[in-house]
């Protein structure tokens, strides 16, 4: 009898809200969802979010909440470049599997050199991700704001272990990860939105690409097979 567990959640809309008594910082996340499939062979984590963004508000003199600078934008997602790629935010998959009770099927479809490497564990794991390409505004003051918020949620004091600290041996395996991400576009600009002069600042990062087994895109030739 095959016996497996599947679970899948979805959260509609979240939001963080991280303030002080005149700034916030608001994350918000559209549509998530998470899905964890135990099976025999295989354990696998997805999660993938369609849409995230990161905004900032000031205090006003009524006491009231108002958008800051080009509409608060702090993160967000920007356009594809490619109109068929698919357009959510972040989608992450983690695998962990025992090699030796994978189908012979499956283990054809591993890298070689996966097979090849000699380690204690029989056990592998395995990280895909893909990452929208960004946008991220910049400005002096949204980040002396942000830096505030760091410095009041960090911990006013630390207690260190007592004793000393026993050394175990760890089987822990890194993952093989596979990471790709759109690119960012950074924007550092100032506060006066109506300026006519030159006031904003753009870093811009193409596509980038992780992966753990990059094939060499040029071919060479053993000279001495004595090396």
């Amino acid at each position: 009898m095959k016996t497996f567990f599947w679970l899948q959640w979805v959260v509609s809309r979240a939001t963080l809200v991280v303030s002080t008594r005149r700034v916030k910082l608001a994350f918000d996340v559209d549509d998530v969802i998470s899905t964890v499939d135990v099976q025999q062979h295989y354990n696998q984590l997805k999660v993938k979010l369609a849409s995230a963004s990161v905004r900032h508000y000031e205090r006003t003199s009524n006491d009231d909440w108002a958008a800051g600078v080009l509409r608060g934008r702090v993160l967000e997602a920007r356009e594809p470049t490619n109109a068929k790629e698919d357009n959510h935010f972040l989608a992450v998959t983690i695998t962990q599997a025992q090699i030796s009770n994978l189908p012979p099927s499956w283990k054809e479809e591993l890298h070689p050199k996966l097979l090849e490497q000699k380690t204690s564990t029989d056990s592998m794991w395995e990280i895909y991700a893909t990452l929208a390409p960004l946008e991220v505004v910049l400005q002096p003051s949204v980040l002396e704001n942000i830096v505030s918020l760091v410095h009041q949620m960090s911990p006013r004091s630390f207690c260190p272990l007592q004793g000393q600290v026993e050394q175990r041996v760890s089987t822990w395996q890194w993952p093989f990860c596979y990471v790709t991400a759109g690119g960012l576009r950074l924007l550092v600009t100032t506060e006066d939105e109506n300026s006519e002069n030159d006031d904003t600042f753009m870093f811009v990062v193409g596509k980038v690409t992780v992966n753990p087994h990059p094939e060499n895109p040029i071919c060479r030739s053993v000279l001495k097979s004595t090396f």
